[in-house]
């Protein structure tokens, strides 16, 4: 076999080894497809405004229990069990949104003169920790649930002395039982707590005006 011949056949050879080589090469992934949603904030009250106590109130971001922050939307078919949406996630980990909606009705019509969230270096008079210790849509029931319960803790910071602790929870029944469902239930019963937690704090407010 002359050289010109034998160059031929290791190139057939390397030829076919490439592209049996690329025959087994894995296919590129397709990315996911996700669906994202948000909490929104209830439109302004329609009462008139109410007079409010010269005090500025530091509201921190929430604190979110292990396995509740993270853009994964989470539900509950079994007690005790928290299991994940495939394709739905949240726009932002729930304590990001949780504190949006928050400081948002709170400037708005809150009890408090001014609210600040930490990132200035405004002093405050208040601080309110919120710790979020619930935060699924509970299939365990039909139609499908939205929980959300929350430990608030209202700390005097003049004083150094905790004004205010308490539990409270919402539960909104979704619209339909999907992710969508459970996010319009979840913003409901979000805002359905300000309110409580207004309520709640126009009754300590005054004291400190």
């Amino acid at each position: 076999m002359n050289a010109l011949a034998r160059t031929g056949v290791w190139t057939a050879l390397l030829t076919a080894l490439w592209l049996a080589g690329c025959s087994v090469l894995p296919e590129p992934r397709t990315p996911v497809a996700y669906d994202h949603y948000t909490l929104e904030a209830a439109p302004a009250d329609a009462l008139p405004a109410q007079a409010r106590a010269p005090l500025t109130l530091l509201l921190p971001p929430p604190r979110m229990r292990a396995g509740l922050d993270s853009a994964r939307m989470t539900y509950r078919r079994q007690p005790g069990q928290l299991d994940f949406y495939a394709r739905s996630r949240w726009a932002d980990p729930p304590s990001q949104l949780l504190h949006a909606l928050l400081l948002e009705r709170f400037t708005r019509e809150g009890p408090y003169a001014h609210v600040v969230d930490g990132t200035t270096p405004a002093a405050a008079d208040q601080r309110l920790d919120i710790e979020v210790l619930e935060f699924v849509q509970d299939f365990t029931v039909t139609p499908s649930r939205y929980r959300v319960r929350l430990r608030l803790t209202l700390v005097d910071l003049g004083e150094r002395r905790v004004r205010l602790q308490e539990l409270m929870e919402a539960e909104v029944t979704a619209p339909d039982d999907s992710p969508q469902g459970g996010a319009a239930a979840a913003g409901t019963a979000v805002n359905a707590l300000f309110e409580r937690i207004r309520a709640r704090l126009n009754e300590v407010v005054p004291d400190d005006a």
